[in-house]
């Protein structure tokens, strides 16, 4: 399948048989189908990976489930009534296993944003994060709006936003490189 690695987290196949996961939906990433699960008991914990098999040290082989990507994620459903945002989540943090799997956070986003979810961003982006938010707002498909958490209005319909070229050089009125602007989140959904 071309995703395992040292870095990946493996997944009992058994776990889904015995009704510990659930899988959620199917994507793909690379031109490989790939699936979103997540645990039953820990809803808002979401996995992107693939069945395969992993060898033991005995020499059996066993099915598992290779997670390369995880996403953390918190309900929002003041934002849902307030604002109106279909099915709001918040993404609190999004692990990819794997720094050579390249754009893999924006086909799990994308995933979540096709199904109807508005994603809302984490109160602090670092420079992967503001990338990763600056690239979904410039697609066609996509409507980024910038929100006052605080207040839960919306402060600018429809736009882009700006990384800028390198990790220094971002709009300083949506970010900051602590938590002064921890109100201004964005969400992205489909048009």
């Amino acid at each position: 399948d071309g995703f395992k690695d040292n870095k990946s987290i493996l997944i009992a196949k058994r776990g889904f048989d015995k009704g510990l996961y659930e899988i959620v939906g199917k994507t793909f990433y690379n031109n490989k189908p790939v699936i979103i699960c997540r645990e039953k008991r820990l809803p808002d914990l979401y996995f992107f990976g693939s069945f395969g098999k992993e060898t033991e040290s005995s020499g059996k082989e066993r099915d598992v489930f290779i997670a390369f990507a995880q996403l953390k994620t918190l309900k929002r459903d003041d934002l849902k009534n307030q604002i109106g945002y279909n099915n709001p989540i918040q993404t609190s943090k999004i692990e990819v296993f794997d720094n050579r799997l390249k754009g893999i956070a924006k086909t799990f986003y994308r995933w979540f944003i096709d199904n109807d979810y508005t994603l809302i961003s984490d109160m602090v982006q670092y420079d992967g994060a503001r990338k990763l938010w600056d690239s979904l707002s410039r697609e066609p498909s996509i409507i980024c709006d910038i929100i006052d958490d605080q207040r839960r209005s919306i402060l600018k319909h429809n736009t882009r936003v700006d990384s800028g070229e390198d990790f220094w050089d971002f709009d300083t009125k949506l970010w900051s490189y602590d938590f002064d602007k921890a109100h201004i989140r964005f969400a992205i959904y489909k048009k």
